[in-house]
């Protein structure tokens, strides 16, 4: 048995579908409406809930009924033996001619005045309309706090414009609690729109791929209060026992709603207007769990400015029971495709890194710099800085060795001998000519493996002065 024929599909006039008489193949063709039926077809005798259908190819009619037919998709092809006879012929004709028709059907414009009339006819399905919350089990009749006495009033001003109103201070509206009939403000109150059920004009419509929908037929202000969501207060185990008759008919409208652990609110045979409302990854509205009388109610509220013969949505976070997952059409910009599913993320911008200063604990973020546009001269190939040359020190001479010799021996030689006179006196002389020569000396350091003589102060003379020096020395 097909999907269609389950879940009770009719088939409609203008489609094209697979049909089958007697010992003939499967042969496709198109259901006529009845003013299409041509008048010999007409006459000819037929049963109720019978239809004409046009074969392609030969164009020839008949009666069937739906037992005999199902749809012809676009992409359907016919079996085509290997043996060549007028038969296949025909067929591979039909088969070109359901392609074509195929395409004009799919590319056709629609008729939006046809369209119209045609949506405008249709009547909205079927429901018991309800008020408030009918319960249907013992179990659905639990209540969070029965006693009216324990409700809290709130401070609000009698004398106010609007006492208790979406942009005054009422406490009991920040809890998300209705004021009960001991409020002060009495019936001026303003926060007793579930009681009152104060709701703008609303009425359900046809939409052009969604099925129903609901719009309003005035301007709703931004937290304004839309409608209560309504319907049969079921427990877990009746919510069980439906969804599993649902998916044994293969029924995919759901109206669930969870109230609370123990509760669910389906609107499908019984509720208000608010079981139309479609889902929307980008909704107008929010559903909010408010306190009402001591019990917990659903209400609908407008997240922005609405203005009038807008559709009415609002995100209904579906838990998927199994792999199945139902296709989203609500057409937003972020549509994550499926339903229950998070819409998709805008564009993330670059994060600021954040530093934290140890002396003072604050936190400062640094932005990340663009990169400095380069100058034209920057892209010249670098020219590299000639390096000064070396040169290896050359080892000094025999005779500049010998010169160097005979100074440390000068310097340390004594008086002759022949000077007897004043010896005392040439003796200290000598010791303290002897003991500066020495200190002289070791200020000076001499590098023999190398061409130039450094000092110890960091003076640097060239070997070839040097040895002028040590010459006059030596002559003296």
């Amino acid at each position: 048995m097909c999907e269609d024929c389950e879940t009770g599909r009719l088939p409609l006039y203008g489609e094209m579908v697979w049909v089958k008489l007697g010992h003939y193949r499967w042969w496709p063709g198109i259901i006529l409406h009845p003013c299409e039926i041509p008048d010999n077809i007409m006459a000819v005798k037929h049963s109720q809930g019978e239809f004409v259908v046009r074969f392609f190819g030969q164009y020839d009619h008949y009666w069937v009924n739906r037992g005999r037919v199902f749809p012809f998709q676009e992409g359907d092809t016919g079996k085509i033996s290997s043996q060549k006879s007028k038969i296949d012929e025909a067929f591979t004709k039909a088969m070109e001619h359901a392609h074509k028709a195929c395409e004009i059907l799919k590319t056709a414009p629609p008729n939006e005045e046809e369209l119209a009339e045609i949506q405008s006819s249709y009547l909205p399905p079927h429901y018991v309309k309800l008020k408030v919350n009918k319960p249907c089990s013992t179990a659905a009749l639990k209540r969070t706090d029965d006693e009216e006495s324990s409700l809290t009033s709130c401070e609000c001003d009698p004398r106010d414009v609007a006492p208790c109103s979406v942009y005054s201070h009422c406490l009991n509206r920040m809890l998300l609690t209705e004021c009960g009939p001991t409020c002060r403000a009495g019936e001026r109150c303003q926060n007793r729109s579930f009681e009152k059920r104060v709701y703008p004009k609303m009425a359900p419509y046809r939409t052009p791929h969604r099925g129903w929908g609901l719009r309003t037929l005035e301007e709703i202000k931004q937290g304004q209060f839309v409608i209560e969501y309504v319907g049969e207060l079921i427990d877990i185990e009746e919510f069980k026992r439906r969804m599993k008759r649902q998916h044994h008919v293969r029924d995919e409208n759901y109206y669930y709603l969870t109230l609370d652990k123990d509760r669910m609110i389906d609107a499908g045979p019984k509720g208000n207007v608010a079981r139309f409302m479609n889902h929307s990854c980008e909704p107008n509205c929010e559903t909010q769990k408010w306190t009402v009388l001591g019990d917990v109610r659903v209400g609908l509220f407008a997240l922005y400015d609405i203005p009038a013969n807008t559709e009415l949505t609002f995100n209904y976070n579906l838990e998927c029971a199994g792999i199945d997952k139902k296709r989203c059409m609500c057409g937003a910009k972020r549509c994550s495709g499926y339903i229950g599913a998070k819409p998709k993320q805008e564009e993330a911008q670059p994060k600021k890194s954040m530093n934290i200063n140890p002396k003072t604990g604050k936190r400062t973020y640094n932005k990340k710099r663009k990169p400095a546009e380069e100058s034209p001269s920057a892209n010249k190939p670098k020219v590299p800085k000639p390096r000064k040359e070396r040169t290896k020190p050359k080892e000094l001479t025999e005779i500049e060795k010998d010169l160097l010799i005979i100074k440390n021996a000068t310097n340390g030689l004594m008086s002759s001998d022949s000077e007897c006179s004043g010896r005392l006196s040439s003796l200290d002389r000598e010791e303290k000519t002897a003991k500066e020569g020495q200190k002289a000396l070791k200020r000076k350091r001499v590098s023999f493996s190398t061409e130039e003589i450094v000092l110890h102060n960091g003076d640097v003379e060239a070997p070839s002065v040097k040895k002028m020096k040590l010459d006059e020395e030596v002559g003296d």
